[in-house]
């Protein structure tokens, strides 16, 4: 059952549901922030204790230590209003037995750390996904919420991760604090969960990325489908090249988005042997500085390296109007080099069905 509560007749709605579905196995509230929500949501949570999925906007510490008892939760979401402070209980004996996928949208992204230490070491989880709202957040904050990630979840259960500490059409573009930005070595400890699939890692300042540490990534990480690694803002220093498109290639051979802020104002050397990646579809530079002149020859570079690429887009580019025109040199070459590799790749497609069609020998 899904329900927006926005008055108090819906508020007694919802606290008399417990007697006209005493089996409810999902519940989503869509919550607004009333300022009895929370207990009203509580009172009646309690009373269901074969949930499988629960998606609140907070509950009372009672509530909360009552879900994780239910035998039966798979999915748990909270999301937490700003005007809401949720507490949480101090210890909890075995939580939630049966979660599989957590998601957890608060203000700041440490509430979502305390919460996840409140599980059991060795926990089973296949998806986290943590939304925060700070912008500016601290690095020991990110560093915190990784170890926590790392130290709750079995290497080989966890394979979809998302943390955020903000949202793209939230916050204007500016240069970076060096002091926000995080450490390559941070993330390093998530490269113990060799089945991940899914990685969206959003940190406002950026990561300080290498190529060395994005081949280790890249060879750790076989499963890969998408990897997202973004900024909202300019990179004071990106050292990342171009040549970690050849990692991702040659190691990732799932992978069908990417999003990475590098330097591309050099092209690297092709390499030796043909390395591709035909499942690439969708690649994101953000920010990534580039000069206008080298467009063609990086088209060129990632076309053969992700031969049916279609869209390379720029974080001036996803913000402007559609049909409206770079203004930016950055924005014209980056789209530049999203015109030049769509028509690669459709030029490839035609050639390929020409040759499909071509009558065979014999």
């Amino acid at each position: 059952m899904d329900f927006i509560i926005t008055t108090n007749a819906h508020l007694s709605f919802l606290a008399a549901l417990p007697g006209q579905y005493p089996n409810l196995s999902i519940l989503s509230l869509n919550l607004a922030t009333h300022p009895r929500v929370m207990d009203v949501t509580s009172a009646a949570v309690i009373k269901w204790d074969q949930l499988l999925s629960l998606s609140v906007g907070g509950l009372s510490v009672h509530a909360f230590t009552h879900i994780a008892t239910i035998p039966t939760l798979s999915f748990l979401s909270l999301k937490i209003p700003d005007t809401l402070e949720m507490v949480l209980p101090t210890f909890l004996e075995s939580p939630f037995p049966a979660l599989r996928s957590i998601a957890m949208h608060s203000a700041e992204l440490s509430f979502s750390s305390r919460l996840l230490r409140l599980m059991s070491p060795g926990s089973a989880l296949r998806s986290i996904c943590i939304e925060g709202e700070e912008d500016s957040t601290a690095v020991h904050t990110w560093e915190d919420i990784i170890r926590t990630v790392v130290g709750t979840c079995l290497s080989s259960s966890l394979q979809c991760l998302s943390i955020e500490d903000y949202k793209p059409q939230n916050v204007e573009i500016d240069t970076a604090e060096q002091e926000l930005v995080l450490p390559g070595n941070c993330i390093r400890p998530l490269l113990v969960f060799k089945n991940l699939t899914n990685v969206c890692l959003r940190v406002c300042h950026g990561i300080d990325l290498d190529d060395n540490l994005l081949l280790e990534l890249a060879m750790a990480l076989p499963l890969i489908q998408t990897l997202i690694l973004t900024s909202a803002h300019k990179p004071r220093l990106a050292r990342a090249t171009l040549a970690s498109f050849v990692s991702f290639a040659q190691h990732c051979q799932s992978m069908d988005q990417l999003s990475i802020t590098l330097n591309a104002r050099r092209i690297p050397a092709a390499p030796t042997v043909k390395i591709c990646n035909p499942k690439m579809r969708i690649l994101y530079v953000g920010l990534s500085p580039i000069r206008t002149k080298n467009a063609p020859k990086v088209a060129a570079f990632l076309s053969d390296l992700f031969p049916n690429l279609r869209t390379v887009i720029n974080r001036y580019g996803d913000c402007r109007e559609d049909e409206t025109d770079p203004v930016t040199q950055l924005d014209k070459a980056w789209t530049q080099v999203d015109s030049l590799v769509t028509l690669f790749a459709g030029v490839r497609a035609q050639e390929t069905r020409r040759m499909k069609q071509l009558p065979t020998n014999g």
